[in-house]
């Protein structure tokens, strides 16, 4: 991961320490520390898109994914189990939302040129194929191409949702008629009863 400006360079690599590792997985940088860190030390340089996403009026940047709705629902609930580590927390983070989940959430949001409102059951705008320690919403990004990808699902009731989840694990669900998947240099977003959202696995924001 290259960073670049008129003033100065830097060049960033991935120590792979969190729970889902989804950026070093789509960097290609392996889970163990000491291969990870000779990778630091001999692995090529490559530029790459960075996103920006702004809350509130404060922003912040993104290398990965920004998650709104159901996915963030998960990240934030992973925050109450302390026991598991890596995909096994995603997933019984997954079906304690699916139990008791808050979705939909009605949003209007501009993409593309076109405005469109509807009660999302979550909706991912990513740099990355990968989230949450395997789900691979966005299977198609591409790191450098200058775009974001972009997946939402309309309103899904548990027992649909429930039908859909396995075929993130393979990327396939973005042929299922409930998912929309689209790409753009930008998508504004506005929910006027609050939505929570995730920003590379970490609390962007809390609904309400």
């Amino acid at each position: 991961l290259a960073i670049t400006s008129p003033e100065r360079a830097a060049i960033l690599s991935v120590i792979p320490s969190g729970c889902g590792n989804d950026w070093a997985y789509t960097l290609g940088i392996p889970f163990d520390i000491d291969q990870a860190c000779a990778v630091l030390k001999n692995g090529s340089e490559r530029i790459i898109d960075v996103g920006q996403v702004t809350v509130d009026g404060q922003p912040r940047i993104f290398v990965n994914s920004v998650g709104l709705g159901f996915d963030a629902e998960v990240a934030i609930d992973t925050r109450r189990t302390k026991r598991l580590r890596g995909f096994a927390l995603y997933l019984w983070s997954v079906f304690r939302v699916l139990a008791f989940g808050k979705w939909p959430y009605l949003t209007q949001f501009s993409l593309n040129g076109e405005s469109h409102q509807h009660p999302i059951t979550l909706l991912t705008v990513a740099n990355g194929v990968r989230a949450g320690g395997g789900f691979y919403l966005t299977p198609e990004a591409r790191l450098d191409d200058g775009l974001l990808d972009i997946c939402y699902a309309s309103q899904l009731t548990r027992l649909r949702l429930l039908h859909l989840l396995p075929k993130t694990l393979k990327g396939t669900h973005i042929h299922h008629q409930a998912v929309t998947m689209a790409r753009s240099s930008k998508i504004e977003l506005l929910v006027e009863t609050g939505i929570p959202g995730h920003i590379d696995g970490e609390i962007l924001c809390v609904d309400g």
